[in-house]
């Protein structure tokens, strides 16, 4: 028998870094959404005390790994001085069922739904959100507002919302800029990242102690709390509004009403798990939504692989693809569409020359950071791409190439003038990439043009500056 690794709380956190914890999570989605992961029944078990004991398990055959977390929590503890939480995970491998590790599992916990509230925020949020709520102040709210601010760039404003203990939400409001730096961004030190993290925890926050005022100001929401009944209702929530529901993982919780559910779009990590603990569950028990209404995010996160089949479905012999790259999410998922089915088509991605990171990464062999810089195409900005679509892209996508500020202004005035459609620069930047000629790909041609949300001035600039040519 081999070397078992024992890892404390404090080993942990002084290596596990946010942006390292959400590129594994949306591996693990990933490899979810493809048969390549499978979860376990939960075992749950609720004491009088107010204690509960969890057994969550299952297995990854892409990581070749299973294994299991038991974790308690209880409340009274803490009046005790003692931990609320306690837990530990245990890792084997999966072909011979050898322990690979025993780690603390608390701390992993709330790094981990950190995590993945902030995939939900990365791939379903409006990019201009502006305004964060947090329903809960308890230790796992640091990492959601971490993770949040790893994966958007528009965030001006964070709510911390405690209906129960007000005192707790402003107290953690009054903390939370020095807790994100010493727990989540010091690890950056000696990075450039570390300093735009810096610069993203440079906003406001503040504590509300009305759910109901938070709610009519927040753009994204994510709620961290025990409860047992509804505390946001579905009437107070604008459209528009993202939500990464992360506190009900029992059947006795439940933190926003079924009828938001009924009327929202819905994405899960595992469906099955979702609609039996989670917050879908009273609103599938009660027949106000099905299970194919509900999408696992891992599909979302490899990307628009639909889009790539229905292009060939419609033009069987096309000869390429060209897509705009941002966090290189919508090229991975047609990549490997298109390359399952018609291996012979070529898949091109394109980037502004000013934002190139996965062009810099694809060429090189290996992920790049660049340093951002504004370009007219702001719907493709990024300073790395993200781990599993780069790992995608390399291997499924035939070329990347970069196109001039130039270059895309005038692919977006061609698209006004010759189809009268609205194309933000982002997505006209396909189209710039095809017409530059800098790859041959034969006579049929297809480009992704996606997005109409460029501001009114930005296409007048684009505009008067070919009328006065």
């Amino acid at each position: 028998m081999g070397k078992i690794r024992v890892l404390n709380q404090q080993e942990i956190m002084s290596v596990l870094d946010m942006q390292s914890v959400i590129e594994a999570v949306k591996k693990a989605f990933y490899y979810k959404s493809h048969s390549q992961a499978e979860v376990y029944p939960l075992i749950c078990k609720m004491y009088e005390n107010g204690g509960e004991f969890d057994i969550k398990s299952g297995e990854c055959a892409g990581a070749d790994v299973f294994g299991l977390k038991l974790v308690c929590g209880f409340p009274e503890n803490v009046s005790l001085g003692l931990p609320r939480s306690n837990g530990m995970i245990v890792v084997y491998d999966l072909n011979h069922g050898l322990v690979q590790g025993i780690v603390d599992g608390v701390y992993i916990t709330r790094i981990r739904t950190g995590a993945a509230a902030g995939i939900g925020v990365e791939y379903l949020a409006r990019k201009d959100s502006k305004v964060l709520m947090i329903l809960g102040a308890g230790r796992i709210v640091p990492s959601q507002i971490a993770a949040t601010l790893e994966v958007m760039n528009e965030i001006e404003k964070v709510i911390i919302c405690n209906p129960r203990h007000p005192e707790k939400a402003e107290q953690l409001a009054g903390n939370i800029k020095k807790q994100l730096k010493e727990e989540f961004i010091s690890l950056y030190q000696g990075t450039t990242h570390y300093e735009e993290m810096l610069k993203k925890i440079n906003i406001e926050f503040v504590s509300e102690a009305s759910v109901q005022k938070a709610c009519a100001e927040a753009d994204i929401i994510i709620t961290a709390t025990n409860a047992r009944e509804a505390v946001i209702q579905s009437e107070w929530i604008k459209p528009g509004t993202h939500l990464s529901c992360m506190g009900a993982d029992m059947p006795v919780k439940q933190e926003i009403d079924e009828m938001l559910t009924a009327r929202a779009s819905l994405f899960a990590d595992d469906i099955e798990q979702v609609t039996t603990v989670g917050e879908c569950k009273i609103a599938y028990k009660k027949d106000m939504i099905t299970k194919e209404q509900i999408t696992e995010i891992g599909k979302v996160i490899a990307g628009q692989g639909t889009l790539g089949i229905e292009i060939l479905e419609a033009l069987p012999d096309v000869d390429a693809i060209y897509v705009p790259v941002g966090g290189g999410g919508m090229i991975a998922g047609i990549a490997i569409a298109v390359k399952e089915i018609s291996p012979d088509t070529r898949v091109i991605g394109v980037e502004p020359e000013h934002m190139n990171a996965m062009y810099r990464s694809f060429h090189s062999g290996k992920i790049e950071i660049i340093k951002r810089i504004p370009s007219v195409a702001d719907g493709l900005g990024g300073v790395s791409p993200c781990v599993l679509p780069y790992e995608i892209v390399s291997r499924y996508v035939d070329d990347m190439i970069t196109v001039s500020e130039e270059e895309i202004k005038e692919a977006t005035r061609l698209i006004l003038q010759r189809t009268k459609m609205h194309a933000e620069p982002s997505g006209a930047t396909a189209l710039a990439g095809l017409l530059s000629g800098k790859v041959y790909t034969g006579k049929k041609n297809v480009c992704i043009v996606s997005g109409g949300n460029a501001e009114p001035e930005v296409l007048a600039e684009i505009l008067s500056s070919a009328c006065c040519k």
